[in-house]
């Protein structure tokens, strides 16, 4: 797709001459092209289709310490120049006292290559085809012999849902300073939601398959038939539970919730522009002890966990690093801009971020995860008396404090050392950095999910990202049930 931005990657040359004939003291231009792909499948229906396409300009420019931003969807050279013109202007009118950190010149092309098919290359009916295996696995039997047939008299499945994204395309980042950089970036997942009564009773189930490595997993049968096969399993499981015990547990935290806690919770207090403004009490806590040997945390544009968010060049054209944030409990430091990295005097950690081209850069996360333990799942499960084994997080709320109040959808009780029965609708209460401190066991292996469905959000701009971790064992952690 670069090859369509060769007109746009001309102008973008042309634009940085022209500022700097202005006398701006550096400039960046922003070039996108990309598009997102959204089906869904409801009820044997396709219910909505469409393609949308993302394609403009982003100027950056900076004047006497002072930055101006201006953006343009216009393809016309005339309206990029009255774009630079609106930027210049903001410049000498702001006064905001902004610098940026150096970063060397680079000319570089990122692209993932390891996938076979791209979702641009796959038709609207191959994809339809794939959602109609899902759809069509939620009624009947499954290939697995432990699994009955779930469409009997007692059980109506009231709703069905599968919905396939895909969000891929380039960003290039041009600077006045020898930045030329550009990356392919793509992202595509299949959500499938399944809603069951049974006896009277209700319950839902939810799986996902995401993954930044084209449509490979996406077109697999076995795959397409687990998803839906697990949904009904789980809605199935749900409509038949109880709620979980209220009180402090321990708890088990699979992947999915572990990521949260990474994310939503440790995460957001971890962003530089936070720590500027000591919104964080984390702001100055580098080289402090917060939690167990068990907590390492890492947020990164390029994990070695396979379905991570492919993401190597940050909105300003920086590579990015992995950012160590706890390494055996020790918190070791922030995320970074080039702006919040020119205040601590230090170089960024490419977590520059915007979500289009129309918007500025801010810190944002890219993958942040827990890192890995030295127990097995078998192992922590059978070293558990009692406790509660939470998955299928559903979102909540975390403060910049570290409270937190996170909902998973189901769990598990533990007894002497193994899985019992099934609970539903687990809330999880707390604050991070007490949490952090009742860590007490890990999994050796990190699963990191990513989706091209929703995003995190900050200051108004949603972005993609991947969130995980191990199987994390909480000694001590507040549930609420009914």
């Amino acid at each position: 797709m670069e090859d369509e931005l060769g007109y746009l990657i001309d102008y973008g040359h042309k634009l940085i001459k022209k500022g700097e004939e202005k006398s701006v003291d550096w400039i960046e231009v922003r070039i996108e092209n990309t598009r997102y792909e959204y089906i869904q499948y409801l009820n044997d229906r396709v219910k909505e289709a469409n393609i949308n396409r993302y394609i403009g300009v982003g100027i950056r420019v900076g004047i006497d310490k002072s930055i101006g931003f201006s953006s343009t969807s216009s393809h016309d050279i005339n309206r990029m120049e009255e774009a630079l013109e609106e930027a210049i202007k903001i410049a000498r009118l702001s006064n905001n006292e902004i610098t940026l950190s150096t970063e060397k010149a680079s000319k570089k092309r990122y692209e993932l290559r390891n996938y076979r098919h791209h979702p641009r290359d796959i038709s609207f009916e191959e994809k339809l085809d794939a959602i109609r295996k899902i759809y069509e696995s939620i009624f009947e039997v499954s290939p697995r012999k432990d699994i009955a047939k779930v469409k009997t008299p007692d059980i109506e499945i009231s709703l069905a849902s599968v919905s396939y994204g895909a969000y891929y395309g380039d960003i290039i980042v041009l600077t006045n300073e020898g930045v030329d950089v550009s990356s392919h970036q793509i992202l595509t997942g299949i959500r499938t939601t399944v809603i069951v009564e049974e006896a009277g009773k209700r319950g839902d189930g939810t799986t996902y398959l995401g993954t930044s490595r084209g449509m490979d997993k996406l077109l697999e049968e076995d795959n397409l038939v687990k998803l839906g096969v697990e949904a009904t399993q789980h809605a199935l499981e749900k409509a038949g539970s109880s709620f979980a015990p209220a009180g402090r547990q321990v708890v088990i935290a699979a992947p999915g919730v572990s990521g949260v806690f990474a994310h939503e919770s440790f995460g957001h207090m971890s962003e530089g522009d936070f720590a500027l403004s000591k919104s964080t009490p984390l702001y100055d806590k580098i080289g402090e002890t917060l939690g167990t040997e068990y907590v390492s945390i890492y947020d990164s544009g390029i994990p070695p966990y396979e379905d991570s968010f492919y993401y190597p060049v940050d909105s300003e054209g920086v590579e990015t690093k992995t950012v160590t944030l706890v390494e055996k409990g020790v918190f070791k430091g922030f995320m970074h801009s080039r702006e919040t990295a020119a205040s601590y005097g230090v170089d960024s950690t490419g977590n520059g971020r915007a979500e289009d081209y129309s918007h500025p850069q801010i810190v944002r996360m890219r993958n942040t995860y827990f890192g890995p333990g030295d127990w097995g799942y078998e192992e922590i499960i059978k070293e558990t008396k009692y406790g509660i084994l939470v998955d299928d997080e559903r979102g909540g709320q975390a403060n910049l404090d570290g409270t937190f109040t996170f909902t998973a959808s189901r769990g598990y009780i533990i007894k002497n050392g193994e899985i019992k029965e099934p609970v539903r609708d687990i809330i999880l209460t707390g604050n991070i950095l007490e949490m952090l401190k009742h860590v007490d066991a890990a999994t050796d292996k990190v699963e990191i999910l990513t989706l091209p469905f929703g995003g995190c959000g900050k200051d108004g701009q949603s972005v993609y990202i991947g969130l995980g971790g191990p199987y994390l064992r909480i000694a001590k952690l507040q549930i609420g049930g009914k």
